[in-house]
């Protein structure tokens, strides 16, 4: 159903924007890591010294598709520890940077980020499938995001 996708779109797109700043440092590291062959295996070196069991690849997001930014940061928050390995490792990363490398408020941000856009993503997996074409196959789980979506806004920790 393409007006409850879009609808769930809606939501998610406003919902992220105070997290904006934590996501681009993010972003940036991710993109800086995936630049190059050698950036990559010293990332993965440092995974790999971090005992980090993550075998999913970084992936970047696409800005404008709020799904890529979840899949994006659901594994970059995995593979924290070996961001900051990382940045004592290559002298260029944090200048790179402008010396905006994520935070640990970043990726805290962006833990409750991925918590709150799993919620989303899996309900719009949901709607968009050609399976689920009436409302009452997933009108209990719209109604279980309105009383999320409440909570949330009523936490002082989010």
């Amino acid at each position: 159903m393409r007006c409850a996708a879009h609808i769930i779109n809606l939501v998610v797109n406003d919902g992220f924007k105070e997290m904006q700043p934590s996501v681009n440092a993010v972003r940036a590291a991710v993109r800086y890591v995936r630049q190059g062959p050698m950036r990559q295996k010293l990332f993965f070196e440092c995974a790999k010294f971090e005992k980090i069991e993550c075998e999913k690849m970084l992936s970047l997001d696409t800005p404008t598709r709020w799904n890529a930014l979840y899949l994006m940061l659901k594994v970059a928050e995995k593979y924290e520890l070996a961001f900051d390995s990382f940045a004592r490792r290559d002298a260029h990363y944090e200048d790179a940077l402008d010396h905006a490398v994520p935070t640990h408020e970043d990726w805290e941000n962006c833990r409750k980020l991925v918590d709150f856009l799993g919620h989303f993503y899996c309900m719009t997996l949901k709607v968009s499938g050609s399976w689920y074409a009436t409302s009452n196959l997933y009108f209990p789980e719209i109604c279980s995001l309105d009383a999320l979506l409440k909570e949330w806004e009523e936490s002082t920790n989010i």
